[in-house]
């Protein structure tokens, strides 16, 4: 299942599933100069209108705003 551009039900409801479940998701984010770029996180927490997570050992939070696809990780990614 994957949430594509436009669909903030979908996102929200994909990272809230991975947070129950404390699955990785592949996320892809749009920057300020109009490029994606993709990551891969494990969502902890969605509070603000911001997605937090953990990415890399590191906890990093993103707005949802700029979430333009969201789907499961792959296995053995993080």
């Amino acid at each position: 299942a994957e949430a594509t551009e436009g669909d903030p039900a979908s996102t929200s409801g994909i990272l809230r599933a991975a947070i129950d479940r404390q699955q990785s998701v592949t996320v892809t984010l749009a920057r300020a100069d109009g490029s994606s770029t993709t990551i891969t996180l494990t969502p902890t927490a969605i509070t603000g209108g911001r997605v937090r997570g953990i990415r890399n050992g590191s906890e990093i939070a993103a707005a949802l705003s700029r979430i333009i696809s969201v789907s499961p990780a792959e296995e053995g990614t993080q």
